[in-house]
């Protein structure tokens, strides 16, 4: 009977397990980069296992966020404060600005050592969601998640499905 009902348990405990791992994964790199958890989660997307599929992937995607998106940036007289990676310090030349509705960081080029009079700009980013998730410490802790939660999962799954498959017969 368990091998009648493997396939979908273990699509089942892989999902949740991912499922888990997304919500762990998103409250540390949020944490580590210093932004909201919101940000983290619209860049985070999972794709589910299946009976025929057994596998799910979590995948973090998306560009390195602008300086505004930091918690507490502001602009100061030197140019602007922000706290990427949770440590604070002064972005040198950098000034806050509202462009379509958007809060952004935005600093004059740069051309010959020497800063252009006023055009061009060009914003100023921070850490990257898919290079923070890929770290190597990070990385450790998942697989290590991911050894402790699935057996249980599968257990779960596997002791419901049969006992579900007990009452049909």
């Amino acid at each position: 009977l368990e091998r009648e009902v493997f396939p979908k348990a273990n699509a089942r405990a892989l999902n949740r397990t991912t499922r888990k791992l997304r919500t762990q994964t998103i409250r540390t790199v949020a944490k580590r980069m210093g932004v909201v958890q919101r940000s983290v989660r619209t860049r985070a997307s999972m794709s589910a296992a299946t009976e025929a599929r057994q596998v799910a992937t979590l995948r973090f995607r998306g560009r390195a966020f602008n300086l505004a998106s930091f918690k507490g940036t502001r602009q100061v007289s030197e140019g602007v404060s922000a706290a990427p990676w949770g440590n604070r310090r002064v972005f040198r030349h950098g000034f806050v600005v509202t462009i379509n509705g958007a809060r952004l960081v935005m600093r004059r080029h740069k051309r010959g050592g020497k800063l252009v009079p006023r055009m061009p700009i060009r914003s100023m980013l921070g850490p990257g969601i898919a290079k923070t998730a890929a770290e190597d410490d990070l990385r450790a802790e998942r697989e290590r998640f991911i050894r402790s939660e699935y057996p249980a999962q599968l257990e779960s799954q596997l002791n419901y499905l049969v006992s579900v498959a007990l009452r049909r017969r």
